[in-house]
């Protein structure tokens, strides 16, 4: 398989080079460039790594194979800043059940082991409760080099089963935001103030410290409650205002046709991404043919091999939606 992908891949490489004008002026089209893509400030660092690539396959002759794939790679791999920005992740619970907490809880722990394997940073924003003080939302960071390029295939649906019941949990992947890509007018935000609680409304701070903020045009709305200090928590809470602004406007874009699925910033699976069988203990999934791994290994940090092959299998399709024409005949 991996022959078979890192062929493919030469391929494409040597076809950016037997049609590089043309590809070149379609860059070099101010049309070429999305809203989006300008916010993503790599419309022209497509042309540079383009020139890369071919000034790459112009030396391939010298270059043993294994060693100028990794080569290509880490060149496409710089073409895709977001992919190396920290994420904040969201997971909802769509239908209460006394179960649901139990495996959000589950999902956390899952990224959270994958996060230690990495060496990176899992901090907890917020979370909320229904008014059964069950578990129905938790948004929390993972800081860490190239956390996007494994997380942005979780966004979606997770579906779980358990006891010949059926629970769905959203899962919703930002990659962090920074003020240069969006600027909210402070005239546009409403304020709140409140004090953090957990299961049953038990304060767990005595000041009002937690901050919730609402863009009044739009209506998304975004709070943090991690931080003792409300001014620290009114900056993550505007962070992630603006992340799922820019979101929200991506998809709005989606509809209207003005932009591809594939020059957006954040990923969203419409399908179910995953699904985790309590009953039988697997997890298996249909983007990668039915795999099935076994559920406490998977959750315990099996889902780091598993996004790994996922990664090398996409890692390919990226040349597609990076420079070739989506009506290029260029086939895989």
């Amino acid at each position: 398989m991996t022959d078979l992908i890192d062929n493919n891949l030469l391929n494409k490489i040597q076809y950016l080079k037997d049609n590089y004008q043309g590809i070149l002026e379609r860059l070099s089209d101010i049309g070429a460039c999305s809203t989006l893509e300008k916010i993503k400030k790599d419309c022209g660092l497509k042309i540079t790594i383009l020139d890369e690539l071919v000034s790459l396959v112009d030396n391939a002759p010298g270059i043993k194979d294994t060693v100028l794939v990794d080569k290509v790679y880490e060149i496409i791999r710089r073409g895709f800043k977001q992919d190396e920005r920290n994420a904040i992740i969201q997971v909802d619970l769509l239908n209460e059940s006394s179960d649901g907490p139990r495996i959000m809880e589950d999902l956390f722990n899952m990224y959270k082991n994958l996060s230690d394997i990495n060496s990176w940073k899992t901090s907890l924003i917020s979370s909320s409760y229904s008014k059964k003080s069950l578990l129905k939302n938790l948004v929390f960071k993972i800081s860490g080099k190239g956390i996007v390029k494994y997380l942005k295939y979780e966004s979606g649906i997770h579906e779980a089963l358990k006891d010949t019941r059926r629970f769905r949990i959203a899962v919703t992947v930002y990659p962090e935001t920074y003020k240069k890509d969006f600027e909210i007018k402070e005239n546009e935000i409403k304020t709140e103030t409140y004090r953090s609680s957990g299961p049953g409304g038990q304060s767990a701070n005595t000041s009002d410290s937690a901050v919730r903020l609402t863009h009044i045009p739009s209506g998304i709305s975004a709070s943090s409650q991690s931080e003792r200090s409300q001014k620290k928590n009114k900056d993550i809470a505007l962070q992630i205002l603006s992340t799922k602004i820019i979101r929200a406007e991506e998809e709005k874009m989606i509809k209207q046709k003005k932009a591809r699925r594939d020059e957006i910033l954040f990923g969203y699976d419409p399908g179910i991404v995953r699904t985790y069988d309590y009953d039988k203990k697997i997890v298996y999934s249909k983007s990668q043919k039915d795999a099935i791994r076994e559920m406490d290994d998977f959750i315990n940090g099996g889902i780091d091999i598993f996004l790994k092959e996922k990664i090398k299998d996409e890692e390919i399709k990226k040349i597609d939606s990076f420079f070739l024409d989506p009506e290029s005949k260029q086939t895989t």
